[in-house]
């Protein structure tokens, strides 16, 4: 107020002096010290509203509030923090990523967020940013994941457990019972032109009930043997017999081994099982 004031009494001294240029009352030199002494004052009244813009509190972006830190009369500096404002529509995630699935991420993937606190509920996200490098110590990459919080459970801060799927590889899948080993390795019995055969393997991972294998010989579907393994011999005969026809009750294991025709999962007295055909699912956490 008190340079507006000052601008109102330059700008009135101004009118004045012109008026009395005109009439030859004053010279030249006088009128342009008053002009001067007006622009400083319109400087001056620019000053102050740009100090007191600076002084009031605006927020950058739409959300919500969180506590205010301060109390009226409290001196406060372009350093004080007075209010945390949230968009809690949706949160950052930060990611490490594996340097081994550094080539497989980009934007757009999708991830799934968990929080450590709250189990049994997850969030959908995708990457939305990723870092240039790899972290030397960590040999991780930075990612950053958004993950939508339209119900506004999820408040920012929280910790969570991420992850990201990836297409993985296809192997076959075999019973454990079916591996055999030998020097040159494993390898499981399969049956050909009603004559036992080896087909070798090399194990990819062990789950709790199958095993993934790659192998050169072994397809897709073909029966592999699970019982009566140890009285086989490479070219010995088999028997397929189907197990519908078999009876309810065990008995003692014949001196031809058995198999199942259809090649049930489940081990039978049949002997045998299929190599099916899974994908060998990756996920990286955090």
């Amino acid at each position: 107020e008190r340079a507006k004031i000052a601008l109102e009494a330059a700008q009135d001294q101004v009118r004045r002096y012109r008026a009395l240029l005109n009439s030859n009352s004053i010279t030249s030199v006088q009128f342009d010290e008053v002009r001067r002494a007006a622009e400083a004052a319109a400087l001056d009244l620019r000053a102050a509203e740009i100090s007191l813009d600076d002084r009031r509190i605006v927020a950058p972006i739409g959300g919500i509030v969180g506590l205010v830190t301060i109390e009226p009369g409290s001196y406060v500096s372009s350093d004080t923090l007075v209010a945390t404002v949230d968009d809690r529509s949706k949160l950052k995630v930060v990611i490490s990523v594996p340097e081994a699935f550094v080539p497989e991420i980009a934007i757009g993937h999708a991830v799934t967020a968990t929080p450590t606190t709250r189990t049994g509920r997850s969030y959908d996200g995708e990457i939305t940013a990723l870092d240039n490098r790899i972290d030397e110590t960590s040999r991780t990459l930075r990612a950053e994941a958004t993950v939508d919080n339209s119900s506004d459970i999820l408040r920012p801060g929280m910790s969570f457990t991420v992850d990201i799927a990836f297409n993985g590889q296809d192997y076959l899948s075999v019973d454990a019972l079916a591996i055999q080993w030998e020097r040159a390795g494993p390898f499981v019995w399969t049956v050909a032109g009603g004559e036992a055969r080896k087909a070798r393997i090399e194990i990819i991972e062990r789950n709790v009930d199958r095993v993934l294998v790659a192998s050169q010989s072994l397809r897709a579907g073909q029966p592999v043997v699970t019982e009566g393994v140890q009285q086989l011999r490479e070219g010995a005969p088999v028997r397929v017999e189907d197990p519908e026809a078999l009876p309810d009750v065990p008995h003692a294991p014949e001196a031809t081994p058995t198999v199942d025709r259809d090649g049930s999962v489940e081990r039978n007295r049949a002997g045998l099982s299929p190599a099916s055909r899974l994908a060998d699912s990756r996920a990286a956490a955090r």
